[in-house]
């Protein structure tokens, strides 16, 4: 997993280059959902949640970084604004159990997330919070 870790890395890059800084980005393997295929969960200012403009530049950046093997364990990509809900729960779990990078068994809005791996967030291990 390590290896499709660093190349999500490169792809919070890229897209941070071409629309600004991305608040978040994590993978999630949901309960329910078969073995190893992630959702790829998205949340940026210059990226639209419901435009499919916004959705095309997030897969094109996919495929020009991830092999094909890869990108069939992508089931989904979601876009959500900053101030949705749903990201803001994820914010404040990451927030009360300091940033961590993978976490196992969280419940959000009635999904169950079995893993997940955070790529970005908008806060840095070590930050105080107020």
């Amino acid at each position: 997993m390590d290896a499709i870790i660093n190349k999500f890395n490169l792809i919070e890059k890229s897209i941070s280059q071409e629309k600004g800084n991305v608040r978040l980005l994590a993978l999630f393997e949901l309960e329910g959902n078969v073995q190893d295929r992630w959702d790829v969960i998205i949340s940026a200012e210059n990226l639209i949640s419901e435009d499919i403009e916004s959705l095309k530049f997030v897969v094109n950046t996919l495929k020009n970084v991830l092999t094909r093997e890869e990108i069939v364990k992508v089931s989904k990509v979601v876009l959500f604004d900053p101030d949705d809900e749903f990201i803001s729960k994820i914010q404040s779990f990451l927030h009360k159990n300091k940033n961590p990078k993978e976490f196992r068994g969280l419940e959000i809005n009635d999904l169950m997330v079995k893993r997940a791996f955070v790529i970005k967030s908008p806060y840095r291990r070590g930050h105080r919070f107020n």
